[in-house]
């Protein structure tokens, strides 16, 4: 199915990352991450293909308390790449701290964050999606993936036409 991704800025520096970061993304792992303090959406890819999700919760009136679980839960697990959903604008401190908590628990060779319009363009085309953390985390995933496919084709593209002059 063909996407047609926003354009402008945004296309600019996530097509980019996903460039730059191809051989990692469809060649080992990919963790994708829907932020939050309360309930966070995770999935992970191998070599381009979603292998699990699922959703972490955690309990607590304290987004301190509640950090504080989100990174034990996080602490161990080891990827090539960490996808996760740019967040810009008006937002709970709570929300941006679940992302800085997210980046530091992960081991990760590279991070690559995702817009929401883009993965959103995913979700609309997909008549089985529904909205949940896990889902929307999947969605991430893919677009990572999906870009780094199309970005790969477009550099080996690039290569073979420079390649072919004298």
């Amino acid at each position: 199915m063909k996407v047609t991704w926003p354009v402008g800025k945004e296309k600019a520096r996530i097509g980019k990352a996903c460039r730059q970061h191809h051989e990692l993304i469809l060649g080992g792992s990919v963790l994708a991450i829907d932020p939050a303090s309360r309930s966070m959406g995770w999935a992970i890819f191998r070599k381009g293909e979603l292998e699990d999700s699922g959703t972490y919760t955690v309990a607590g009136k304290l987004a301190e308390v509640r950090l504080q679980k989100l990174r034990e839960l996080l602490w161990g697990w080891e990827v090539n790449v960490l996808a996760v959903e740019k967040i810009r604008g008006p937002a709970h401190n709570a929300l941006y701290w679940s992302v800085g908590v997210t980046a530091v628990s992960v081991d990760y060779d590279a991070m690559v964050e995702v817009p929401i319009s883009f993965w959103k363009v995913l979700a609309k085309q997909d008549p089985q999606y529904e909205k949940t953390d896990e889902n929307d985390a999947v969605k991430i995933g893919e677009t990572v993936v999906r870009l780094a496919r199309e970005e790969a084709y477009l550099k080996d593209a690039a290569a073979k036409i420079l390649g072919g002059r004298k």
